[in-house]
């Protein structure tokens, strides 16, 4: 009774640190690529500095979309005489997401209907902790954050939700694990 008593407990305040279930959720199978950028530009709008699309990038062998956003005060001649490597953590948001094919049965033929998974954001801290803060862990705190596991990870699993951020690099990523 008492392993039960503390796994309720466990569990309940995992689910306190997300505001929203359903949008984790939701992040795990966009209906179309209109959707996925249309989340990819929310996820930006709370950046520190105004971005803009810069780049969008297919890549159907690894059934990947990348939107990577650069600052809106930067033209694309000054950015494209950069590697993407020297300047990431300090120019670019990237926000990738991979596609499928739900339903999908090859067995029996079945194609299913293409969706779009939220994979990992890549940014600077400053502008990733503020989407972090309002829609994975509410509670928060913009310094914590930086050290504290329990801060850094969202996990609840009858929901079947699973995200953490964590420092990679000169950079921070946002992966959902779900």
């Amino acid at each position: 009774m008492k392993k039960l008593l503390l796994l309720a407990g466990f569990l309940i305040g995992t689910l306190a640190h997300s505001q929203d279930v359903s949008y984790l959720q939701k992040l795990k199978a966009l209906p179309s690529e209109a959707d996925a950028l249309k989340v990819a530009n929310e996820i930006v709008s709370f950046s520190k500095v105004q971005l803009r699309l810069y780049q969008t990038i297919d890549s159907p062998t690894q059934k990947n979309l990348r939107y990577v956003f650069a600052p809106a005060n930067l033209s694309d001649k000054e950015i494209s005489g950069r590697t993407y490597d020297q300047v990431q953590a300090n120019v670019y948001t990237t926000v990738d997401f991979v596609y499928f094919n739900e339903g999908e049965n090859v067995d029996l033929e079945k194609t299913g209907i293409k969706k779009y998974r939220l994979s990992t954001v890549q940014a600077t801290y400053l502008n990733l902790f503020p989407f972090w803060k309002e829609y994975f862990n509410p509670s928060a705190d913009t310094e914590k954050t930086l050290t504290d596991y329990k801060s850094q990870h969202v996990k609840d699993v009858p929901n079947a939700v699973n995200y953490y951020i964590q420092k990679q690099g000169n950079s921070w990523v946002l992966k959902n694990q779900s």
